[in-house]
């Protein structure tokens, strides 16, 4: 009885544990194809997610470093080339530093 007991744990966990992967495997699908709708225009929350920034700091960003934003529906995204010469900007601003 004992072995049938953790058998059915056992299956349980590996069930639990593939659907955790196939969760993060979606999540991982989606981004990639959220990458894919045009090559000049990266959604808010990728841009967010690569500055580590949280809604202020992007709203900061928006309004004071002239980032070029798209809004559909309740969707943003960003101009890709804003953020290289927000980018190289900074880069300038550190080598004359």
């Amino acid at each position: 009885m004992k072995t049938e007991s953790s058998n059915s744990i056992c299956d349980k966990n590996l069930i639990n544990d593939l659907i955790t992967e196939i969760k993060d495997l979606k999540s991982l699908l989606l981004e990639k194809q959220e990458l894919n709708v045009s090559p000049r225009w990266i959604p808010w929350r990728r841009v967010k997610q690569f500055f580590d920034y949280g809604d202020t700091q992007m709203a900061e960003m928006e309004s004071v470093h002239s980032l070029v934003v798209a809004k559909v529906g309740r969707r943003k995204f960003v101009l890709k080339e804003s953020i290289e010469e927000l980018l190289d900007k900074a880069s300038n601003r550190n080598i004359q530093d």
